[in-house]
């Protein structure tokens, strides 16, 4: 396993190196981030799909700056929905944020930053986590490890694994009632199920009886019916 190196990107970093490279350092930066979230990703049933940046790059200027736009925010998009899905609420990032800022938002000259700060406010942040998952995973590891040649170095004979617990049974619920009204003396009063030809119990108080096939009932959801017999 592999920890993420790059937690502390900067937007103000990232348009000045991009600017004096003339879009190669962006490209190059989110090719690598591409990276990084099909890495995060790989297990997600929800893994999105992205295109080349180094194509586009190359078809930046053809495109007028389309095809690249509309590639980083499907990247941008990608990784605001892995994000919610691992369970980070704050901060969060999508991709109609990030392409309104990008577009709408260049008039006021600090849009483009904004979309990109908040972008890699949350990669950051996404990265800072995997990386504490992955540690706490690596240290368990370790510890099993260890502990097993702690028992082996302490035995000559080998180590057998303990078996898992059996699952109990399922407890009889008829047979818990028939526990619990054990005490209550026999009787004329008789308890038994409609289609039962022998009575489960019978009690020689009546309010007993009836305490008993209220529970039988409510265990078993079912009525309840009261039969005097002649």
């Amino acid at each position: 396993m592999e920890t993420f190196k790059h937690t502390h990107r900067s937007a103000l970093l990232y348009f000045f190196l991009n600017a004096i490279t003339l879009g190669i350092f962006g490209a190059a930066m989110f090719g690598r981030i591409k990276k990084e979230y099909e890495e995060m990703a790989k297990d997600s049933p929800n893994k999105k799909k992205i295109g080349s940046f180094a194509a586009a790059y190359f078809l930046g200027f053809p495109t007028l700056g389309i095809y690249p736009l509309v590639l980083g925010t499907k990247l941008v998009s990608a990784v605001g929905e892995l994000a919610k899905e691992k369970g980070m609420e704050r901060p969060r990032i999508t991709g109609k944020f990030f392409i309104l800022w990008v577009t709408l938002g260049a008039d006021i000259l600090v849009g483009p930053f904004i979309a990109m700060h908040r972008f890699l406010l949350v990669l950051n942040a996404l990265e800072t986590k995997e990386n504490e998952t992955l540690l706490a995973a690596i240290e368990a590891e370790e510890a099993r490890q260890n502990g097993i040649a702690t028992i082996e170095a302490a035995t000559e004979e080998s180590v057998l694994e303990e078996p898992l617990p059996e699952t109990p049974e399922p407890r009889d619920p008829v047979k818990d009632l028939l526990e619990k009204y054990a005490s209550c003396p026999e009787g004329r009063f008789k308890v038994r199920f409609e289609k039962g030809k022998e009575p489960l119990r019978s009690f020689q108080k009546k309010e007993d009886a009836m305490a008993f096939a209220r529970e039988l009932a409510s265990c078993k959801n079912t009525g309840l019916r009261y039969v005097k017999l002649k």
